[in-house]
């Protein structure tokens, strides 16, 4: 799991909700080359709840030496098997969105995502967008429980954004993968609970199986197959005839399991 005092300041942690908003640097999240950021970074804690599994949000702050909201991109991250599975995967973090953003063209020159956003000139632009990246305890919870902690992080920008909800920016979101199903599930929930609840004028989801992921039934039942398997070993030293071991899969991959 990525150390968020280390990449975005520390926040305190409480049991209802959210923590303290922690402080951090200048620089975008770790400080890292390649993708600093024209403002200020935070991050804060949402605690788990009977609701959802909790987890880190980060704020990535478009205006210079800015440390508040005022023009909200509010990204869902994708599926995340670090939790159940670190040795296939680590966290997906707000660094890796971050780094996989600057890519190069075809010709060789490099795509700034922040200055498409409206960042391009930090001084003098006051309404940057503003990153809001959530990173789930655990990315492969149930959707309605992230959704839930989604909604929750939405409330919280909702109140604490410039202007509020009476003058200020409305919401963009931008849904990863499986969190376009977090997402868009999320501001159902809020629309249908409150009309206009949501103050999010765009979703946007890339990736995302709307109409549900098809995995061939064979492929399933070869991954169940899979973890009972045993394949012989034969091992041979240079004092040994050999010997056959056999090896459960499952035990080498416990993933499987």
């Amino acid at each position: 799991m990525l150390d968020p005092a280390a990449d975005a300041g520390t926040a305190s942690v409480t049991q209802s909700g959210a923590g303290t908003r922690g402080t951090a640097g200048t620089q975008g999240a770790g400080g890292t080359a390649g993708y600093v950021y024209h403002g200020g970074t935070d991050s804060l804690y949402f605690a788990p709840t009977a609701n959802h599994s909790g987890g880190w949000v980060y704020f990535v702050y478009g205006g210079l030496n800015r440390r508040y909201l005022s023009k909200p991109l509010i990204v869902a991250e994708g599926y995340d098997v670090s939790r159940i599975a670190p040795n296939i995967q680590s966290n997906y973090s707000v660094r890796d969105f971050l780094r996989n953003i600057f890519i190069y063209n075809n010709n060789g020159s490099l795509f700034n995502f922040f200055t498409a956003l409206g960042n391009d000139n930090p001084a003098t632009n006051t309404t940057a967008y503003d990153l809001v990246f959530i990173d789930y305890n655990n990315g492969t919870d149930d959707i309605r429980r992230n959704a839930a902690l989604f909604e929750q992080v939405v409330q919280y920008v909702n109140a604490n954004k410039q202007g509020g909800t009476a003058t200020g920016q409305r919401n963009v979101v931008l849904g990863i993968s499986m969190g376009g199903l977090v997402a868009r599930y999320g501001l159902a929930e809020m629309e249908k609970a409150q009309p206009g609840s949501t103050y999010t004028r765009l979703l946007v989801t890339q990736d995302s199986p709307h109409r549900g992921a098809n995995t061939p039934l064979g492929l399933q039942a070869l991954v169940r197959q899979a973890a009972s398997t045993y394949l012989g070993v034969y091992i041979s030293s240079l004092n040994s005839s050999g010997i056959l071991h056999s090896i459960n899969l499952g035990d080498v991959f416990p993933e499987l399991q």
